[in-house]
């Protein structure tokens, strides 16, 4: 049975002694690059929740793939404060923590850039829909875990639309 997990990474899904951290790019980078000196500070508790329920349903198996969107706007495309809002270095803070902190739990990890707006209903709807037929496609997973509680609206309501459409009725 091949189970898989899908999150996007959002603004509140990487915090500093419980802090929020703002703006996710900058001090993500930030974080990310001091890694080693300031990682028992850094927690990921609405994914590690969400994992820590999937590998109990799971019995003990490890997930064959967590997949993590994360954004990473072009700065000429967006306002600076969108821009600033990306979670690229949250996407690359969370894998380390995983590998850290429950490193036989996940086989493999895939970090998947949102390049433009995540607020485009469109585009978002577009570009779930291409990835997950291409994971249905190369994949064929037999279980899906979906955690829609990071990230944006538009892009939790089109992962979970294109989920439920190319792999859950499939």
């Amino acid at each position: 049975m091949k189970a898989i997990y899908l999150a996007n990474v959002g603004n509140r899904d990487v915090k500093y002694d419980n802090e929020e951290i703002r703006p996710p790019r900058l001090y993500g980078k930030d974080y990310l690059d001091r890694f080693d000196t300031v990682r028992e500070h850094l927690a990921f508790p609405i994914l590690q929740k969400g994992l820590t329920l999937a590998f109990q349903e799971l019995s003990g198996k490890p997930l064959d793939f967590l997949i993590l969107f994360y954004t990473d706007q072009n700065v000429e495309e967006v306002q600076e404060k969108f821009y600033q809002n990306d979670t690229l270095y949250f996407a690359d803070i969370i894998e380390r923590l995983i590998l850290l902190k429950m490193p036989n739990n996940v086989r493999e990890m895939v970090k998947i850039k949102i390049p433009r707006t995540p607020n485009d209903y469109d585009f978002t709807y577009e570009f779930f829909s291409e990835k997950l037929e291409e994971l249905e496609r190369e994949e064929k997973p037999d279980l899906v875990f979906l955690s829609p509680a990071g990230g944006i609206p538009a892009c939790n309501m089109n992962l979970l639309e294109t989920v439920t459409k190319k792999l859950v009725n499939s």
